[in-house]
């Protein structure tokens, strides 16, 4: 995500600026208005078969939140494999040489509501597999990331597929077989999904 600095002074005024700003720069629109931007993203797993996820929540509703992987919004002159690189650095602290990326692996076509605004995104997901012992900082945080993640965790597959059967809900919705069968081996496949429904517009 591309760095924002916040009003001195918070209001709902600044506040609603801010998010204006954030859209306006990061989510251009397309050619049916819709607000539109590429990203990418990282799968990690570490030697547990565990798989990193982060906890977030929508700028306009703190209750609304949901699970997904690290990653975020592809910058002008970036590959998608720089901007994961970067966005790993930024919301874990750690830093990955692109090397270390295996795929793209996954390529999502998300639609979505998010501050009461339908987005479409579209996505390239890399995996990793990374040490369970990395100490993770949330220091390099861009302020849009500190406002709307909550946590990192390390999620045991088997435990999250119970919390999904609960209602808890993660991105993409076939996270854990897609996890399993990359840990398995990747044959060299970008599958490709869609996933989301645009709303008509009133």
């Amino acid at each position: 995500m591309s760095e924002y600095k916040p009003p001195q002074q918070s209001n709902a005024s600044d506040e609603n600026n801010f998010v204006a700003d954030y859209f306006a720069l990061e989510w251009p629109r397309d050619a049916e208005g819709y607000f539109h931007r590429q990203a990418a993203r990282i799968v990690a797993v570490n030697e547990r078969q565990e798989a990193l996820l982060v906890r977030g929540h929508d700028f306009s509703d703190s209750t609304h939140w949901w699970w997904f992987t690290v990653g975020g919004g592809v910058e002008p002159g970036e590959a998608p494999h720089e901007a994961a690189v970067r966005e790993f650095f930024e919301e874990t602290g750690h830093r990955l040489e692109a090397k270390v990326l295996t795929g793209p692996v996954l390529r999502r076509h998300a639609t979505f509501d998010f501050h009461q605004l339908t987005c479409k995104q579209d996505e390239d997901f890399f995996f990793v597999r990374i040490s369970s012992a990395l100490q993770f900082s949330r220091a390099f945080e861009t302020e849009v990331e500190k406002q709307v993640i909550d946590e990192l965790k390390w999620w045991d597959l088997t435990e999250l597929e119970g919390a999904i059967a609960c209602g808890t809900v993660v991105y993409p919705l076939n996270f854990v077989p897609l996890v399993r069968g990359w840990l398995r081996g990747w044959n060299g496949e970008t599958i490709e999904i869609s996933e989301g429904t645009v709303l008509p517009k009133r």
